[in-house]
């Protein structure tokens, strides 16, 4: 969702006026592309999901996990992504399920023409995570020396 929030603010910036250096994303999938929960399958598939963002599973928890995710989920689907003439970033983990839809990330040219994508060795969860953090930190800084 970050990502999505990243590329409305670059299109609210050129609105009134100001010209971003960059647009950073962070393996954001369109909205169209994004994996659904409810279309996760079985229970076990919810659980490793939620192992992997590391919450607890007690059974209230999970209540408010789910009810979290579906409120994520309706923002997402609702927002329609504009066409920015914006240099962008796009880091993407390469175990994401947004690269193993038809087109992947770079669905994303449609509506940043100036964009780079890098493939990081991670998962959603783990490309925020040491040691991967540290490429994500190297190509943000890359992008931002590039545009000064």
């Amino acid at each position: 969702m970050g990502g999505l929030i990243a590329a409305e603010m670059a299109r609210l910036m050129l609105l009134e006026g100001n010209s971003p250096k960059c647009v950073v994303m962070i393996d954001t999938a369109l909205p169209d592309q994004k994996p659904r929960l409810k279309s996760m399958g079985s229970s076990r598939e919810l659980i490793r999901y939620i192992k992997a963002m590391g919450g607890p599973l007690e059974a209230r928890d999970i209540e408010r996990l789910i009810q979290l995710l579906d409120f994520h989920e309706l923002a997402i689907q609702e927002y329609q992504p504009a066409v920015l003439q914006v240099p962008t970033l796009l880091l993407t983990a390469n175990g994401s399920a947004s690269n193993m839809l038809p087109g992947g990330t770079m669905n994303w040219a449609r509506y940043m023409p100036d964009l780079k994508v890098v493939n990081l060795p991670a998962d959603h969860h783990s490309i925020v995570r040491y040691p991967v953090v540290e490429g994500v930190a190297s190509w943000i800084k890359c992008i931002l020396l590039e545009r000064e």
